[in-house]
């Protein structure tokens, strides 16, 4: 039903009356209003009767190709999250509500905190441990992100679990919605034979973690000690 309004309503309805907008920016080469009549050069061509100024971006590229909503959903979806993460200029976020589990992983030797899957609209990674952060209120955790149903265990339902390099005592508590910060994927699910086998790769899922982690820092801090060294931008 959205997808009928005309150009025309769409500027004078939504934009002007509901939004009260003077200046919009947008895309280059983005489209609006029914049958795509809408675009840059719209307010010219129409008599001068929507007085929006509208602001037309060009495209950013990443490896010759523009960067857009559809690349991004796409390298999350597929599990090419670092590249998504560059493209978007910050990790991934899912917000979710903390939910109960069943203590497999402090079990294991990896207490995790579980938070629910969400609703199908929101673009999710395929099942996998990744390199994360939680964020809840002021306090943030480095860590590994397990997203999936535990095949090794039975097949529970779809879900995460977070696993935290160091807790404190300000971790959400059950139904409240932390943040969930998505950096990097670390590798895809699978079954193991045993639990041992599976405590084995999650050691080893940990160091690849600590790592990415470790670079990151050490990146940031370089970038930072040799940021007067730079010429001045003009």
């Amino acid at each position: 039903k959205f997808a009928e309004i005309s150009a025309e309503d769409f500027v004078e309805k939504i934009l002007k009356k509901e939004l009260h907008a003077r200046q919009w920016v947008m895309g280059e080469t983005h489209r609006f209003g029914k049958n795509h009549r809408g675009n840059k050069n719209f307010p010219h061509t129409s008599k001068g009767k929507n007085d929006i100024y509208i602001v037309a971006v060009k495209s950013l590229n990443a490896k010759h190709s523009a960067i857009s909503s559809t690349e991004i959903r796409a390298g999350i979806s597929e599990g090419r999250i670092a590249e998504a993460v560059k493209m978007l200029g910050h990790p991934y976020l899912i917000v979710s509500p903390r939910i109960s589990g069943v203590k497999k992983g402090t079990q294991l030797g990896f207490p995790t905190l579980n938070f629910a899957r969400l609703p199908s609209n929101k673009v999710l990674p395929p099942s996998g441990i990744y390199a994360a952060e939680l964020e809840h209120g002021k306090h943030k955790w480095r860590g590994a992100l397990y997203f999936g149903d535990c095949p090794t265990f039975g097949n529970r339902d779809v879900h995460f679990e977070f696993h935290a390099f160091n807790y404190t005592d300000h971790e959400p508590e059950q139904g409240t919605r932390a943040c969930l910060w998505v950096h990097a994927m670390v590798r895809p699910d699978k079954i193991f034979k045993s639990g041992e086998e599976l405590v084995e790769q999650i050691k080893k899922d940990i160091i690849i973690i600590k790592n990415f982690f470790n670079r990151r820092r050490s990146n940031a801090s370089y970038k930072r000690k040799n940021a007067g060294n730079r010429p001045e931008v003009r």
